[in-house]
């Protein structure tokens, strides 16, 4: 992805690599001091995770999905975990045979590859910008914001208590605290927050979080609060399969972005990538 961060409107390229390397070895710290945090799922007991009924992870079930956090634990890290025992790839259809299937791997986190698409290609020039993460967990796009970009407000609402905590510790262990807030709160008491963004991201809120009769009533607070023209969405899944189970029209609301040629080509090469998707209202 290099060539793209060359062609963004970056810094030069020295000066570009000094700043990458910075960034990695800043999420290299939040990422070991996190992992001695938190479980290696990412789940906390004190969350509830809602199974999918409808959408593209309406096939995932408790019996054989698995929660892997994206960005505390990368392919070499997955491999080792299942080297090590600690995590399993199949599960038996039939106790005690060889009728095995693979195991659904979910992350409710973007991995480092992702926030570095999501603010190095996906995004337009931050500087300045305020920038609003719903449902911030760990606070993954809050720290790839604050290393990859120029954004001056970086606010995560967050309303699980730990996961608070745990932001909180590590923005201030490694000194984010001044660009980085956290509120801990319900997002649907947060309008007044939400109208102040410029770039508001929705990844992976309401897929395994909120019931499906939850939905529509989600999806029509954030169309209510971030409606003010040019401000920017970020979503995983598609605002598009997102809003098909609601009364929300995508239509009044916002547009896709038209993606630049460098990362349309990382897109079409990294189909992970291309479930980013980024959207400007109308």
């Amino acid at each position: 992805m290099r060539w793209i961060f060359e062609t963004n409107s970056r810094p030069p390229c020295d000066s570009l690599a000094e700043k990458l390397q910075t960034a990695e070895e800043k999420l290299s710290g939040i990422i070991t001091d996190l992992k001695n945090a938190v479980p290696v799922n990412g789940v906390l007991e004190s969350e509830k995770i809602y199974f999918p009924t409808v959408g593209e992870h309406a096939d995932c079930k408790p019996e054989h999905t698995v929660h892997v956090d994206a960005f505390l634990y990368d392919d070499w890290d997955l491999d080792q975990l299942c080297d090590e025992g600690k995590i399993q790839r199949n599960y038996c259809k039939d106790c005690g045979s060889r009728n095995v299937l693979p195991l659904t791997f979910i992350s409710h986190s973007m991995s480092k590859r992702r926030l570095q698409y999501v603010f190095l290609a996906l995004l337009p020039d931050l500087q300045g910008k305020t920038i609003v993460d719903v449902g911030s967990r760990l606070g993954t796009v809050l720290y790839g914001a604050y290393v990859y970009s120029g954004a001056a407000k970086i606010i995560g609402i967050e309303m699980n208590a730990q996961f608070c905590d745990t932001q909180k510790q590590i923005v201030q262990k490694h000194g984010l605290d001044d660009r980085i807030q956290i509120v801990c709160s319900d997002v649907r008491q947060q309008s007044e927050l939400l109208k102040q963004a410029d770039v508001v991201v929705v990844h992976s809120v309401t897929d395994f979080f909120l019931p499906q009769e939850d939905h529509t009533q989600f999806w029509t607070f954030i169309r209510e609060s971030v409606n003010r023209s040019g401000v920017k969405l970020v979503t995983t899944p598609s605002l598009e399969k997102s809003l098909l189970s609601t009364k929300v029209e995508l239509a009044a609301w916002a547009k896709p972005v038209a993606l630049s040629e460098a990362a349309q080509f990382e897109a079409a090469h990294d189909p992970d990538l291309a479930e980013l998707n980024v959207y400007e209202c109308i």
